[in-house]
């Protein structure tokens, strides 16, 4: 289940870089350092005809240093309603070594086709990275009392403050979209999200404590696990911006061969 990843020039093939390829400033005036993965998904592409890829954002919350104990202050906060609200693309996970292993990941899959119109378009990469920018933001500034701000070589961008870029963005090309929510999914924002149960049993290959989710959730793209009542439980969001039947059709198909897998 664990996906093969390629990155630029910080890091090899396989390897998460070691340090963030970019930090920038806030209008609050606080720092969000984070990098970008890309790499091919074995996984979206053995659920639906074609060549999908995912891109990653992800921003860390320190440098590796009790992580298990900065991991549960983060998910206390991460898991409120409110937040998910707020930021439903987001999924707090750890990685399993290396540096940085807290962070914060937005997953965005595209298909890779000889098109005119591209399925990923610059609204939906708006979104990813605003919600991975101001909701990573706003989880360590509450959990360490606004004490506490990691930064690494900053440049301004100050469009990622106001919580509306991916609204002031263009959508490119003129393409078929999906314009009503369809069953089993529910609205939140300007992302669809669909839940489903994953059982006493827990995650395979991983097991059911909080850390086996976190992990699954930097393992597996797109989804989002987390801890409910009767055990692991997981979330499914997308972009509702410039939903394509096609984008639909690999979610909901990855959705419920999940559902499956984890019955």
């Amino acid at each position: 289940m664990r996906e093969n990843r390629t990155h630029g020039s910080e890091g090899g093939e396989g390897n998460t870089p070691s340090r963030p390829l970019s930090d920038v400033v806030l209008r609050n005036e606080r720092h969000q350092p984070f990098y970008i993965e890309l790499f091919f998904s074995r996984e979206f592409s053995g659920t639906v005809k074609g060549l999908v890829y995912c891109l990653r954002f992800v921003t860390p919350f320190d440098e590796g240093h009790n992580h298990k104990k900065l991991g549960r202050q983060f998910y206390e906060r991460w898991i409120h309603p409110n937040f998910h609200t707020q930021y439903p693309l987001t999924k707090l996970a750890v990685k399993s070594a290396g540096d940085y292993r807290n962070c914060m990941i937005v997953d965005l899959p595209f298909f890779f086709e000889k098109e005119v119109v591209p399925h990923l378009d610059n609204t939906e990469i708006a979104l990813g990275l605003e919600q991975v920018l101001l909701g990573a933001d706003q989880l360590e500034e509450g959990t360490f009392d606004g004490k506490k701000d990691l930064r690494i070589n900053p440049h301004g961008f100050e469009e990622f403050g106001n919580g509306n870029c991916a609204e002031k963005t263009l959508s490119c090309g003129q393409k078929e979209k999906v314009g009503e929510v369809p069953s089993c999914w529910e609205k939140t924002g300007n992302c669809l999200v669909s839940h489903f149960g994953v059982g006493s049993q827990g995650i395979k290959g991983y097991g059911k404590d909080l850390f086996a989710c976190l992990t699954a959730n930097y393992d597996m793209p797109a989804l989002c696990f987390y801890q409910g009542s009767d055990g692991c439980c997981c979330r499914l969001p997308l972009p509702f911006v410039d939903l394509q039947p096609k984008e639909l059709d690999l979610f909901e198909k990855w959705r419920d061969l999940n559902q499956r897998r984890f019955r």
